[in-house]
């Protein structure tokens, strides 16, 4: 399969690996590649949905949010998509969302220190990111709700595994701290593995994104 006839969709939560499914796709090749994107997510919580499907026409990989929220329009819109689901063990995943949350506050804290001008910067950066996360998660807080934070990223995988189960070939799902990557990933896409190592990016030594 070309590169140009595809795109791939991460439709895993954050923290699931979705950083090192984005690399790794940069490595194969795809190299028109949107990650988080709070634009998006905002254009997708005021309805816009055919205006993000719009500006996806010009990539070929995408993942983190929006892309979970929206994976069914996408499947619909671009009938040559395949999506990835990244998982995780809930409770790794929630513990690393928690130490993400605690230090993206704790950087808007500090900077808010700066002084009247990057002080209401940030404060509408806080704002913005509470909105975002009230959207995504149903709380402004959401690591304050771990379990019902767990339950929702369990109901999310339930959910796309259900939407695809009639079309496996259009679904890969894979977890990189059970040793999936370039053999899955690249057997999915129908690519040749490259030389290079997978790359599990961040956590320590493997990933928190």
């Amino acid at each position: 399969m070309s590169i140009d006839e595809v795109k791939v969709v991460g439709v895993g939560w954050g923290k699931t690996g979705t950083s090192s499914l984005g690399k790794a796709l940069k490595i194969l090749g795809f190299d028109r590649h949107v990650s988080y994107s709070p634009e998006l997510v905002m254009m997708l919580k005021k309805g816009r949905v055919d205006d993000v499907l719009a500006r996806l026409e010009n990539f070929n990989a995408m993942e983190d949010w929006p892309f979970p929220l929206m994976y069914q329009s996408i499947d619909q819109h671009f009938p040559n998509a395949k999506f990835v689901l990244t998982e995780r063990d809930p409770e790794k995943r929630m513990t690393s969302y928690q130490g993400h949350v605690q230090r993206e506050d704790s950087a808007a804290k500090r900077n808010s220190l700066l002084g009247i001008g990057p002080r209401i910067k940030e404060q509408i950066k806080a704002y913005r990111l509470r909105r975002i996360r009230k959207y995504i998660y149903g709380f402004k807080e959401p690591d304050l709700h771990p379990e019902e934070m767990i339950a929702l990223y369990k109901k999310h995988n339930m959910e796309v595994r259900n939407y695809f189960k009639d079309r496996p070939q259009k679904l890969l799902i894979v977890n990189w701290e059970n040793g999936d990557g370039w053999n899955e990933l690249c057997g999915f896409l129908e690519l040749s593995e490259p030389a290079e190592e997978f790359p599990h990016l961040k956590d320590r030594r493997k990933f928190s994104s």
